[in-house]
């Protein structure tokens, strides 16, 4: 707020008082009352109301200006706790409108919470229930197995399509409330690498592709089941896009001064060069995606949100056609760094 801004909006309060000083010497005047005193006197009551005007601008600026940082700095669900009240009187409608304000919008924050969280143990809840039906359908597959034949794989690549999109589910509920349920750690990053493949042995074998998985002892900071389940849907991805002959799926590590890079490089149908920037867009699928009718584009999405709340990187580099090669890089940080960086 001006100093030319305040004396607009206090224009008829002056022009008042301005007034009132201009009867005051025509009054005096009636009197005989000398010049100079009316001079002097009409001067005092002048610098009085500039004064008054100067000395009420800067109490209201300062007020105002504080305010303005406040909403831009500080916490607004705090504001009823720190916002000072202000000293002069027409500032005190607009300060009790302010904390109304303020409790009905944390109220419904409030509100808005705890269905959020409804919403994520209702969603945990389902996941978990419908987990169990599952593992009996696999049970019931692996003792009809002679039963089946060749539909034995089959089905048992099915249910695991259905567990990966469950995750899928599980992860995305809760990833915006990740930050109570991260367990940092130091520990093999071959460790996940082979979990994830034997999760997925079933889909690997159906699809005809080869593993070339070069062992590296290297040791990183992570989240494990995070990272689990970011590497498992690169997999996934590797599956989903692989050739139909002579696919390749590599995995190796390499090391450098500030870095451990997990690399995931498949010989499969590529990303074209307009798609690859966009690849970790929600809901993009892009020309791959619409090849494969079942692509949601939310894996990529979920990974890159996932990598950034865990201080990881994650680079695609692709030829359409040719290969696609996914690296993670862990910088080479220690476990208290990492957690600080979370909180």
């Amino acid at each position: 707020m001006s100093l030319k801004e305040y004396i607009n909006g206090n224009k008829i309060l002056i022009l008042l008082n301005l007034f009132y000083i201009i009867l005051l010497i025509l009054f005096l005047r009636l009197f005989n009352i000398p010049p100079l005193a009316i001079y002097f006197l009409c001067a005092t009551l002048v610098s009085i109301l500039v004064f008054y005007i100067l000395f009420s601008y800067f109490i209201r600026r300062n007020y105002y200006n504080n305010l303005s940082r406040f909403f831009d700095e500080s916490d607004l669900f705090s504001l009823t706790e720190l916002l000072e009240e202000p000293t002069f009187i027409d500032g005190k409608p607009f300060y009790t409108a302010l904390l109304l304000l303020s409790h009905a919008f944390n109220q419904e924050l409030l509100k808005y919470s705890n269905q959020s969280n409804s919403y994520q143990e209702y969603i945990e809840q389902w996941v978990h229930e419908i987990k169990t039906p599952i593992s009996s359908l696999k049970l019931i597959i692996e003792t009809e197995r002679e039963l089946l034949g060749k539909l034995y794989n089959e089905e048992l690549a099915e249910l695991q399509k259905i567990e990966n999109y469950i995750d899928q589910t599980l992860y995305y509920s809760r990833m915006e409330y990740s930050q109570n349920d991260y367990f940092v750690s130091e520990f093999p990053i071959m460790k996940v690498i082979k979990g994830v493949i034997i999760k997925n042995k079933t889909l690997i074998n159906k699809s005809n592709i080869s593993l070339d998985i070069k062992n590296s002892g290297e040791t990183i900071f992570s989240d494990e089941k995070w990272l689990s389940f970011i590497i498992n849907q690169i997999i996934l991805n590797s599956i989903n896009y692989s050739k139909n002959e002579g696919a390749v799926i590599s995995i190796y590590v390499i090391k450098n001064s500030n870095n451990i890079v997990l690399n995931i490089k498949d010989n499969g149908i590529g990303i074209g060069a307009d798609d690859l920037p966009r690849v970790f867009s929600k809901g993009f699928t892009g020309s791959n995606g619409r090849l494969n009718e079942k692509s949601t584009g939310l894996g990529l999405y979920l990974v890159k949100k996932i990598c950034e709340k865990l201080e990881h990187k994650i680079i695609i580099d692709s030829i359409k056609n040719e290969y696609t090669t996914v690296s993670l890089i862990f910088p080479k940080s220690n476990y208290n760094e990492i957690l600080k960086e979370i909180d």
